[in-house]
């Protein structure tokens, strides 16, 4: 390793003399960068594979004197490669971020946060990513995401700054999008969920209207006229398609076969049935949807009729309380998940709109959210993301939540037990300094849906 150093600081000094800085000139690798890695056999991989491409990319550069240590690097680097791969898969117990936090016992733990295909290529060495042909400077980004779907091992992200649907493939550690040309081509895609047939189904709030892929990206059809709603977001059953139009403060019903208007429901107010931009919907498990209320700051769950059938919320920054909500997910036993983007958190509340805990806070450390847009549940653990989950939790789903700032897009949890069974801990015994000081911590107000207005 002294000699690959030593080799690495001459090749610098060599190349200068010859009025071709391979290392320091613009567009090279920063040599400071490999020192700060530990000078490691895994660094200098990486770092001689990018000065390799730096090289290539040069028309006007004298390569002598790099040829003349090209050979013995390269034998020397051939070793190093067993050495260079992933080593940071298998976290540590004292690595492991879990909610509510220590003595607590967990419900939640932080398992991974995705942004580009990166994330992928940082599994390989610089020299495997050269040979490749990958450059680091065209990695595919999620720019600002908002709505997600899971299917197995692929994650969707719809991307609203590039317009497109990133498809994360975590088993095949690839990055594609679709989207971007032809009948499909989408606008501003802020919403994404799938249907029961498998199709994916986009709330696009530019091209107003919903746009209907497979999962290869083929485009299938589209409801609406791009005159009729503004679509915040889609549930979809077997018989009929659910738009939330922001424009309107209501919700529209079609049918699925037909695309025709069956009825609609809900306007501006805030009374019972009456929305205020309502952002986000989801349908659990008793065919209930519940709505994201987001300036009346709460949650309404309804019928398909539109009939509210309970109501809870209440303005506040402390645990149980709205300040900005945004996403919204429900799981089979009736837990909802609440994204709210001014507290950098993720609540969970019990089918009665009891607080019980919370995840994330604002930030961009492991486990925290910024700016957190929307929630979504998937009980099919697939195995890519089994390898982040620690010894003795035992998962039952992973919860994704898209972050519009920050360099982490897609954080992902698992919701499950710590090493010992209980019930999930009320969110009065979380610190509510996490997200922001509060003199005085309430619990979350229950407005029982009887006396509607």
């Amino acid at each position: 390793m002294f000699f690959l150093t030593g080799t690495l600081v001459g090749l610098s000094r060599t190349s200068e003399e010859s009025g071709s800085n391979i290392l320091f000139s613009s567009g090279g690798v920063d040599v400071s960068e490999f020192f700060q890695n530990g000078g490691t056999c895994a660094a200098w991989v990486k770092y001689f594979g990018q000065l390799l491409r730096c090289q290539m990319r040069k028309k006007h550069t004298t390569i002598g004197p790099f040829r003349s240590v090209l050979g013995v690097v390269l034998a020397i680097i051939v070793g190093c490669l067993g050495c260079s791969g992933d080593k940071t898969t298998g976290l540590k117990p004292e690595q492991h971020v879990f909610f509510p936090s220590p003595p607590e016992i967990p419900r939640v733990q932080f398992l991974h946060n995705f942004h580009s295909s990166e994330d992928f290529a940082s599994k390989r060495s610089g020299l495997a990513e050269f040979i490749a042909g990958e450059e680091i400077d065209k990695y595919k980004t999620i720019s600002k995401p908002y709505g997600i779907a899971v299917s197995g091992g692929k994650v969707f992200v719809a991307d609203t700054t590039s317009a497109s649907i990133a498809v994360i493939d975590f088993a095949e550690q690839s990055f594609e999008t679709f989207g971007q040309t032809g009948p499909g081509a989408l606008r501003k895609p802020i919403n994404v969920r799938f249907g029961p047939s498998g199709k994916l189904y986009v709330a696009d709030t530019l091209r107003n209207q919903i746009v209907v892929f497979d999962t290869d990206g083929n485009y299938i059809t589209e409801y609406g006229t791009g005159k009729e709603f503004k679509p915040a977001d889609v549930v979809v059953t077997e018989e009929e398609l659910f738009v939330l139009d922001i424009a309107s403060h209501s919700i529209h019903v079609y049918d699925l076969q037909t695309h025709q208007l069956k009825r609609s429901f809900g306007k501006r107010g805030k009374g019972f049935g009456e929305f205020n931009y309502p952002t986000n919907m989801v349908m659990d498990a008793q065919e209930f949807i519940n709505v994201c209320d987001s300036m009346n700051l709460r949650v309404q769950r309804i019928d398909r009729n539109g009939k509210t059938s309970f109501l809870f919320g209440k303005p506040g920054v402390t645990p149980g309380h709205f300040s900005r909500p945004r996403g919204i997910a429900v799981d089979r036993d009736g837990i909802t998940y609440i994204a709210d983007a001014r507290l950098g958190i993720v609540q969970l509340f019990d089918p009665e709109g009891k607080a019980l805990m919370y995840l994330g806070g604002t930030g961009t450390e492991d486990g925290q959210l910024y700016l957190p847009a929307q929630v979504v549940i998937s009980y099919d653990i697939a195995e890519p993301f089994r390898k982040y989950i620690a010894p003795n939790f035992e998962p039952e789903y992973l919860v994704f939540v898209t972050n519009q700032l920050g360099p982490n897009k897609v954080s992902i949890f698992a919701f499950g037990k710590g090493p010992a069974s209980a019930e999930i801990q009320p969110a009065t015994q979380q610190e509510s300094a996490e997200i922001q000081p509060a003199t005085q911590q309430e619990s979350a107000t229950i407005q029982p849906a009887t006396q509607p207005k």
